[in-house]
């Protein structure tokens, strides 16, 4: 599940590159755009509520994003155990200590 946030033009070429992947190895791959007008809360609480949908493996925070949102703040309420990326504090210090539990 890719989401991001804002102008989608800047993004999309990043999303449309990470779906074609999932279709070649046949892995189910939604996204979601917020628009600017979306609040940093509404975000979070997505976020939230994709951490506790069984049918979500992974959440990919799509950057960049504007300015008014955190991504420290969005990117830490990603639970780890869905973070392909490895971008929350907890898995990238995993591997900046050498656990390649996940790899990005």
């Amino acid at each position: 599940m890719a989401v991001g946030i804002g102008n989608e033009s800047d993004i999309g070429l990043y999303i449309s590159r990470k779906q074609k992947v999932a279709q070649r190895l046949d892995v189910d791959f939604e996204n979601l755009v917020f628009g600017e007008d979306a609040s940093e809360t509404e975000v979070i609480n997505w976020v939230k509520n994709k951490n506790n949908d069984k049918n979500v493996d992974g959440i990919l925070l799509e950057l960049p994003i504007p300015k008014k949102f955190s991504v420290v703040k969005i990117m830490e309420q990603i639970s780890p155990e869905k973070d392909p990326d490895c971008m929350t504090v907890h898995n990238l210090g995993k591997l900046i200590y050498g656990d390649f539990t996940l790899m990005p």
